[in-house]
């Protein structure tokens, strides 16, 4: 899953904010 994730991120499919977010409003707990 980690790599996946850096995946996203390196090459700018998501920002790691976005993916926070969309975890927050799925009911998924996530550090600030």
């Amino acid at each position: 899953d980690a790599a996946l994730v850096a995946s996203m991120v390196h090459y700018g499919t998501y920002t790691v904010g976005a993916i926070k977010a969309e975890m927050r409003a799925a009911g998924v707990a996530v550090r600030a």
